[in-house]
């Protein structure tokens, strides 16, 4: 009887799970970016992606006909209130207002999945990582090895933005249990992750290196120092073949030139103008620097100009832009919430990736924009779920 209630238990997760993996998988077909093996759809691509996390839900609530809400999904919501009654102040568009709408609420029902199931992330990223390398890869192909940004594109975005999954993904990987297949995975995707040219990513990704190495190698073992210091000499003569070759040719000229514009101080090229970006958008910020000014646009500059519109490329401006000093403290508390949790060597995965985004996020937009959410919020969730809870509940059913 016992073996039988778990097959039952197992059978229904595994069905959970591979509705989230076709969930996160349309995510990188179902685009309007003309990537390979992608098609568009006319209306909201993203709202696949929401009815199949709703079938998700909604098995859980059957299942188990309870619905753990955490605080922070109480805290998400009194952030959605306080946007939208400021967006009736404030000259918001219709699409803004339903993006913050859609993110809020499929924050929670991932989080809730995840904080009452057992789910895999892993078996939920690989397929949607796996494709996002072949369409990188493909795009490299396609336009002769030249590594032009402009051609690196996948289907979940273009090189800058997709760089954030590829770093999301591969560090989860590096820091979980691994099989030759996912070491070769693992391996692909820093591939991927080198052609996408995202200087903030290598820099996002030199950090995650550093600390895996710390954690993986046992200093006090010559045998294992030796074979990470032969690793090493190996990976820096592949660095230079790859550099020397003309699909690495770009990824070097990147490097030593941003690497020379911060050796003479030059912050304006080495940040690509990002300096500026900051100071528009802490002019707009300011103007309704407690609930938010939301849209990133000021009349002092005229309707043309290069930033109007923007995302902050900070997602502490993009905070302070979208939910003021109020929601912003909102947001704070979530982070304390989830680092809180964060303290076991089972969460140290989730903590590293969560830490390799942030850092990427200083430079790139990723928080709080609509199909990094929906990763990141997967990222959240499994971390904060208490698996003893989960298991004493089940037992609770089986009685």
């Amino acid at each position: 009887m016992e073996e039988r209630l778990l097959s039952t238990t197992k059978k229904s997760l595994q069905v959970s799970e591979i509705l989230l993996m076709f969930a996160y998988v349309s995510l990188a077909i179902v685009s309007a970016y003309p990537a390979f093996l992608t098609f568009d759809v006319p209306f909201p691509a993203i709202l696949i992606f929401f009815v199949l996390l709703a079938v998700v839900a909604l098995i859980g609530f059957i299942k188990d006909r309870d619905f753990r809400l955490h605080i922070i999904g109480i805290l998400l919501l009194l952030r959605l209130l306080l946007f939208t009654i400021n967006s009736l102040f404030i000259s918001v568009d219709a699409e803004t207002f339903l993006e913050q709408v859609f993110i809020t609420f499929c924050a929670i029902l991932i989080m809730n999945i995840c904080y009452n199931q057992r789910i895999d992330v892993k078996n939920l990223l690989m397929p949607f990582l796996i494709l996002t390398d072949v369409q990188i890869f493909y795009a490299v192909l396609a336009s002769g090895f030249s590594l032009d940004k402009s051609f690196i594109v996948a289907g979940i975005g273009d090189s800058n933005y997709v760089a954030t999954f590829l770093l999301l993904c591969t560090t989860y990987l590096m820091f979980t249990d691994k099989s030759v297949f996912t070491k070769t995975v693992i391996f692909a995707t820093v591939l991927a992750l080198l052609a996408t040219q995202s200087f903030a990513c290598y820099l996002a990704f030199a950090v995650v290196i550093v600390v895996w190495a710390i954690r993986t190698i046992n200093w006090k073992s010559p045998k294992s120092v030796g074979i990470a210091g032969a690793v090493l000499v190996i990976g820096i003569i592949a660095l230079i073949c790859f550099f020397n070759s003309k699909p690495g040719q770009p990824v070097y000229q990147l490097v030593k030139t941003k690497t020379e514009y911060l050796l003479r101080g030059n912050l304006k090229n080495f940040s690509s103008s990002r300096t500026e970006l900051y100071a528009f958008s802490w002019g707009n910020i300011k103007r309704h620097i407690i609930f938010g000014s939301i849209n990133n646009i000021s009349n002092v500059y005229p309707a043309d100009y290069r930033f109007q519109g923007f995302r902050t490329h900070n997602f502490v401006l993009e905070s302070l832009l979208l939910y003021g000093i109020i929601g912003s403290l909102i947001n704070v508390a979530v982070l304390y919430f989830f680092f809180k949790v964060c303290r076991g060597e089972e969460q140290f995965p989730y903590l590293i990736t969560f830490i390799a985004v942030l850092l990427h996020g200083l430079f790139e937009p990723n928080f709080f924009t609509m199909h990094f959410e929906v990763v990141i919020w997967l990222i959240i969730g499994c971390c904060l779920r208490d698996d003893r809870t989960v298991e004493t509940r089940g037992a609770d059913k089986s009685l």
